[in-house]
């Protein structure tokens, strides 16, 4: 009777941990793959946001060293600075200051300099400033030694108030490239801010720029006019002012959290800009998806553990015997089938009650809601960089609903059966071979590459899935140069949710954009 027990025990914990292996298995492939696509999936966003930061830096920089070329060159400006008349170059500087085309934001002040480096005029005059020697400031031995244009690390002027500023500076020689004097325009660190205000992350989430020395320029944690913060120690910055480009996850010993940090580096600027979120607030909707795969696993566990419960029930009831019934073995039929339907019912339940193609769902849904997240900031900083946008295709136009499949979707509705406006007529899709370009081409057929240094992203997104059912579907209008991204999810979760509270004008559609009521 003992060795049958024990038996019997065995054959039952067999079973049991042979069924938690199989099942444990493709629940553990399942966990992985969802884990590696979201994992995947927040770590490009944060790489495409830096990416667009860093494009907002070089745009601003580029349209001041601009207008620092532009009035350094200007005949009036510069024949009064090579015959030293100093009040003369400040007057036609002032003059220049109330044509349009010569204000930015950016810039609060100008300071003229001698070719020793000595202020000679300022606009507008602050205390201090007048007879300051600029010589020994790296940005003007540079310009010393012959070049023409530089845009300096962040430091504290010297006129009254003494704030953190940047200086674009530009030089004026003579004809034997001789310096006679130098342009330069100030920046307050400050304004920076407002780059960084642009940038959507989650809770506890900010981004910062650092100059060329890793010297912090704008960080939204720090006074932008108290001491000079040196953060050329810090691992993506160091990363960065090599010229290298990534997203990283790691332990912030000073704030006691994992961060994921994505950096890269202004290109020739050689300022770095900083992308830092905490990871509970990065991969907080992977977690949450990822975190019912224990429920799950407690699901087989139990029923597993009924099963081989069955099992090592039956094969004792094979060797009862029994004043009624000495020859009687094992379960009746009906025993069978009652055995078998508790089975059946255990993993039915266990299935809808967990339910993980609920969470492969919602995993897709999760990059659904990212990959558009990341269009309209691309689409938003096109708008801004770009003198004249063009948000449709030169054949189409702004008649057109534009999808991301290669087939249409479907649906006879020349609105793709997502939008309402009255202009939209065309359905349009493009080939597998350019579906994803970012010169035009694309699915999406803005020419993000037009960009003054290159596309925010390496390409476009695709639905997850891509097919008649689940596609992006875009359109813009030109009257108000507006646009809308649409998508369609598919959990009951996030279906319930998104679509409801995105302030669209459609229930059943995930929309976001910039048009009005998103009713294009």
């Amino acid at each position: 009777m003992m060795n049958t027990n024990i038996r019997r025990g065995v054959v039952a914990i067999g079973l049991f941990i042979g069924l938690l292996l199989l099942f444990g298995v493709i629940l553990y492939q399942n966990y992985s793959r969802i884990n590696s696509n979201l994992t995947k999936m927040v770590m490009s966003r944060r790489l495409a946001i830096s990416r667009m930061l860093e494009q907002s830096v070089a745009a601003r920089l580029n349209a001041i060293v601009s207008l620092a070329n532009s009035i350094s060159s200007n005949p009036k400006v510069s024949s009064a600075i090579l015959a030293g008349k100093w009040e003369s170059a400040i007057t036609e500087v002032r003059e220049l200051a109330k044509i349009p085309v010569y204000e930015d934001p950016f810039i609060t002040r100008i300071v003229l300099l001698d070719a020793a480096g000595i202020s000679q005029k300022d606009e507008p005059a602050l205390e201090g400033q007048l007879g300051k020697n600029s010589s020994e400031f790296p940005w003007f031995k540079k310009i010393a030694a012959g070049e023409n244009i530089v845009v300096s690390g962040v430091y504290k002027r010297s006129a009254v108030p003494q704030i953190n500023i940047i200086s674009v500076a530009s030089a004026v020689r003579d004809k034997g490239e001789l310096l006679k004097g130098v342009v330069v325009l100030q920046i307050p660190a400050e304004r920076f801010l407002g780059l960084l205000d642009k940038v959507e992350l989650g809770q506890g989430g900010f981004a910062y720029i650092t100059d060329d020395l890793g010297h912090v320029v704008a960080h939204p944690n720090h006074d932008v006019n108290a001491e000079i913060v040196d953060f050329s120690g810090v691992a993506s910055v160091q990363s960065a002012l090599r010229g290298e480009s990534g997203v990283q996850e790691a332990y912030n010993q000073v704030d006691g959290e994992m961060r994921v940090a994505a950096y890269g580096q202004v290109p020739e600027y050689k300022w770095t800009v900083v992308v830092v979120e905490p990871s509970q607030s990065a991969f907080a909707e992977r977690d949450s998806i990822l975190s019912q795969f224990i429920y799950i696993f407690i699901g087989i566990v139990i029923l597993s553990g009924a099963i081989a419960a069955l099992a090592y029930y039956y094969l004792g009831q094979r060797n009862i015997k029994t004043p009624e019934s000495i020859t009687q073995k094992g379960f009746t039929l009906i025993e069978l089938l009652v055995v078998i339907a508790i089975v059946a019912v255990l993993a039915v339940v266990v299935i809808l009650t967990l339910n993980p193609a609920e969470l492969i769902k919602q995993a897709r849904d999760s990059n659904r809601l990212s990959d558009l997240s990341t269009l309209r900031s691309a689409l938003s900083l096109y708008m801004t960089d770009v003198v004249s946008p063009n948000l449709a295709s030169s054949s189409v136009g702004y008649a057109g609903c534009y999808l991301s499949t290669t087939q249409g979707n479907g649906t006879t509705s020349a609105k793709c059966g997502v939008f309402s406006g009255t202009g939209i007529t065309t359905v349009v899709s493009t080939t597998a071979a350019n579906y994803t370009k970012v010169d035009s081409t694309g699915w999406l057929p803005v020419k993000f590459d037009s960009l003054t240094i290159g596309s925010p992203i390496g390409s476009l997104p695709i639905d997850p899935l891509n097919n008649s059912a689940y596609f992006y579907a875009y359109a813009a209008s030109s009257t108000t140069m507006t646009f809308e991204l649409d998508a369609f999810l598919e959990s009951n979760k996030y279906r319930s949710t998104y679509p409801v509270t995105d302030g669209g004008n459609r229930s059943d559609v995930y929309e976001i954009g910039s048009a009005p009521g998103l009713s294009l």
